[in-house]
């Protein structure tokens, strides 16, 4: 076979495969999202993790760049900081832990356990520190099996999950089972891919979203802990790494990322939708996330922006329950609009978007690129009911050609919005 036949063919193979990627998201929609403010932690940091005991957020571990410009010099904390309900301030508590970012941190029996990572100079841990806050004291347990850094965990009653991650250049699928009780590690069923990941806990079941392993990864994998079995779950809007997960009611909330920094998602369980919110979030990789009376709380993080380096100690908080009511509201109203996935997708250099409304409404149809940034407003007028097709010929509000990628098309029909992923390719 020729060489221009194997890449006709290759590219032909892409092209399927994309496609059929592209169209196995379940419903997209947009929304837009107002972060308060907090207080600030002490130490600017990245790769940390915070915790809660109680009506406590404990922050610890991470490292945190110093000097000028930033990046010039890094440092790695070993504080354990904490703030309680009735301060505006964090405080710092009177003892040193080794300091190491990317760990793994979770509470068990009140006590906080802190498991591998990764050193100032790249060297991977298998140090288990145990933290009690009440005694202000540490001790060691069982060391991993497997050292690594940037793994997904959670906690199962007294049993920590640690899930992927890598160590040096080489990723691991491992799944190591720490029991509390026992100050012993076991193993059960891999991970079906090596990678870094993250990791939460969600009606009995462990989900593993996005990851990293030498490319960001849109993978979405469950566990059933009975069975002992992953299976693959779907995919996230866009591909995610560097990012946090937070479980809230029956969402999974994805912040941060290591390119598009300013990202935050929700997955919703019952249906597999996704919202994609646009926010006054200051975007940061590795940070940390933590839901305490209905606050989803994200803490420090870092970004490298033009070139400048920089660690952040800023907090910001989401009032989750806010978020479920407006859900529920719209969840409330009756359908209005059916919108359908464009056609040819993907496309070059046009194609059509359909829809059915129910009733009269005011429609607006919107394309947004990968960064939520709207592209162009196709439709914006009222419209009587029937079926609508409307023509995209790649093209932003100005003339010019997009470039190649993945964009998000809204239908909004009264103020309920649906939206669609489709594919441009030049």
């Amino acid at each position: 076979m020729s060489e221009k036949k194997i890449k006709l063919l290759s590219f032909i193979i892409l092209l399927l495969f994309i496609s059929l990627v592209s169209t196995s998201f379940a419903q997209i929609t947009l929304d837009t999202l107002q972060l308060r403010w907090e207080p600030s932690v002490w130490y600017g940091t990245n790769g940390q993790r915070t915790v809660v005991i109680r009506d406590t957020l404990y922050h610890i571990g991470g490292t945190f760049a110093y000097g000028v410009p930033y990046g010039f010099s890094f440092h790695q904390d070993s504080y354990v900081e904490y703030k309680v309900p009735n301060k505006d301030y964090w405080l710092v508590k009177p003892i040193r832990l080794l300091g190491r970012s990317y760990i793994n941190a979770e509470v068990s029996d009140r006590k906080i356990y802190i498991i591998g990572g990764q050193g100032i100079s790249g060297e991977i841990y298998d140090l288990v520190e145990i933290y009690d806050p009440i005694s202000n004291s540490v001790v060691q347990g069982a060391s991993i099996p497997f050292p690594r850094a940037k793994a997904g965990s959670v906690v199962i009653d007294s049993l920590i999950y640690i899930i992927g991650g890598s160590a040096s250049s080489s990723y691991s699928d491992r799944v190591d089972v720490y029991n509390t009780k026992t100050n012993s590690w076991s193993t059960v069923s891999s991970l079906p891919i090596a990678a870094e990941t993250e990791a939460c806990f969600l009606n009995g079941n462990i989900y593993v979203i996005g990851g990293y392993n030498g490319q960001p990864l849109d993978e979405i994998y469950v566990y059933d802990i009975m069975a002992d079995e992953w299976q693959f779950k779907g995919h996230t809007p866009y591909p995610v790494s560097a990012h946090k997960l937070a479980v809230y009611g029956n969402y999974i909330y994805v912040i941060g990322d290591y390119v598009d920094i300013n990202r935050i998602m929700r997955y919703n369980l019952t249906d597999s939708s996704w919202t994609i919110y646009t926010s006054n979030f200051i975007g940061r990789r590795h940070a940390s996330t933590a839901i305490l009376d209905n606050k989803l709380y994200i803490l420090a993080g870092n970004s490298n922006i033009d070139d400048v380096y920089q660690d952040y100690r800023i907090v910001q908080s989401i009032d989750l329950t806010s978020l479920t009511q407006i859900e529920s509201s719209q969840a409330s109203l009756p359908e209005s609009a059916e919108l359908k996935q464009n056609y040819p997708n993907p496309f070059n250099p046009t194609t059509k978007i359909s829809y059915r409304l129910s009733h009269s409404s005011f429609v607006t149809l919107k394309i947004y690129n990968s960064v939520g940034k709207e592209i162009r407003t196709l439709v914006n007028d009222k419209q009587p009911l029937g079926n609508y097709e409307i023509k995209w010929d790649g093209r932003d509000s100005y003339g010019k050609y997009v470039s190649s990628g993945f964009y998000v098309y809204e239908l909004n029909t009264n103020g309920v919005k649906t939206a669609k992923k489709m594919l441009f390719i030049k």
